[in-house]
């Protein structure tokens, strides 16, 4: 009797502690102007004429704006790829064949699931991408974005993305309250064998999870896109708390590197709450420029890059 009720006690202790939400914290915040730029490696060898393709660059993904619906949320990531492709053949390697730069932008769908743990997954699969999240990829647990971490807040989860040929598997790395660090892909079985090794090189995530409830504060958010070519977004919030919180004077002026003012795109009287305003640089040299946001005693100054 003793031992039932001690087992007993075991799973009902055990059952609360998978019960508890704190237990589980954000691998993968999720904001409007989060920003995350990875280091972007990856090998392919295609028989049987033993041709080999090479993309080593970076790439970057911006939340540029959200859907919400009552049992999801699609997050829109505008995608900016910049990297070196290089082909060559073998034997008896003459050296690279091929190589030139492309430059790309693309919007990614990403689907939070609200259920449980909030399951993410992409739209469409692609191996080489930063976010391979397709609906099937199967794991013992799954893909999502809040996680059980280590005592450095850490988690390293392996996934699997069947198909009728092929199978591929990821080795996933994400840190709570910065997102995904590392991934790495490796092929299983197929004709082909290829590998990708992506790795975190910097990042930007607001303090405020939620974009929703930012209006309470001043905000200056990262521009989106960032690299961007003519045109970018740049939003901001306005305090609804000081001095009532109703209008507030804002200026807010871009820069070059020399301290030159290029452009003023705000200078007037704006309700509290969410705001944005759109960039036109097309009268611009590429370069890096900075934006300066100012109303009442609050002030703020971001770097946004102009690449032609």
């Amino acid at each position: 009797m003793k031992q039932t009720l001690l087992l007993l006690t075991i799973l009902a202790c055990a059952d609360a502690a998978r019960s508890q939400p704190d237990s589980l914290v954000d691998v993968f915040p999720l904001a409007i102007g989060n920003q995350w730029r990875h280091l972007y490696t990856t090998f392919l060898l295609e028989p049987p004429q033993d041709i080999i393709f090479t993309d080593t660059g970076w790439v970057e993904h911006s939340v540029s704006s959200k859907q919400q619906f009552t049992d999801s949320t699609v997050w829109s990531l505008t995608r900016i790829r910049h990297f070196n492709h290089c082909r060559r053949s073998m034997p008896p390697w003459p050296g690279w064949d091929t190589c030139y730069a492309i430059m790309d932008t693309a919007t990614i769908q990403l689907v939070e699931q609200h259920a449980g743990a909030h399951r993410m997954n992409v739209q469409a699969f692609e191996w080489r991408d930063i976010f391979p999240f397709a609906a099937t990829l199967t794991d013992t647990t799954g893909m999502y974005r809040y996680r059980r971490v280590d005592s450095s807040g850490i988690v390293t989860i392996r996934m699997s993305q069947p198909d009728q040929f092929c199978a591929h598997s990821f080795l996933t790395t994400l840190q709570s309250g910065v997102g995904l660090i590392n991934i790495q892909c490796s092929l299983l079985r197929c004709t082909d064998f290829h590998r990708t090794n992506h790795t975190l090189l910097n990042y930007l995530v607001l303090s405020s999870p939620e974009p929703d409830n930012r209006a309470t504060t001043y905000a200056l958010y990262q521009n989106y896109p960032n690299p961007f070519n003519p045109t970018t977004t740049i939003q901001y919030s306005l305090s609804s708390q000081e001095r009532g919180g109703v209008r507030s004077l804002v200026t807010l002026r871009v820069f070059d590197v020399l301290g030159r003012e290029v452009a003023t795109l705000v200078n007037e009287v704006k309700e509290a709450g969410e705001h944005s305003v759109t960039f036109d640089a097309r009268n611009l040299p590429s370069g890096v420029y900075f934006y300066h946001m100012k109303s009442g005693t609050f002030s703020a100054t971001r770097k946004l890059v102009l690449m032609k």
